[in-house]
């Protein structure tokens, strides 16, 4: 069975969470920011993946809708160069 990572983002009204979970529930890597810095987030994010070998991950948008805050936390990690 492959090995499916997932991203996951949690919004807070100060901060913004992503953690990229392994199949088994542990994390392996994870990155926080200001609400204002999303694309900071993203890109912290894939750089900490590629440091790890990691090149894809399935995003788990959760209760989210795919725009704003989290379009941008996600295309910063496509443009870091890991597949969603």
């Amino acid at each position: 069975m492959e090995n499916r990572p997932r991203l996951i983002i949690f919004k807070s009204l100060k901060k913004n969470y992503v953690q990229v979970i392994d199949d088994k529930g542990q994390v392996i890597s994870s990155a926080l920011s200001d609400k204002d810095q999303t694309k900071k987030l993203g890109e912290d994010i894939a750089k900490k993946l590629n440091d790890k070998g990691i090149k894809r991950v399935v995003f788990d948008r959760g209760k989210y809708k795919y725009h704003g805050k989290i379009k941008e936390i996600v295309e910063a990690v496509r443009a870091g160069g890991i597949r969603i």
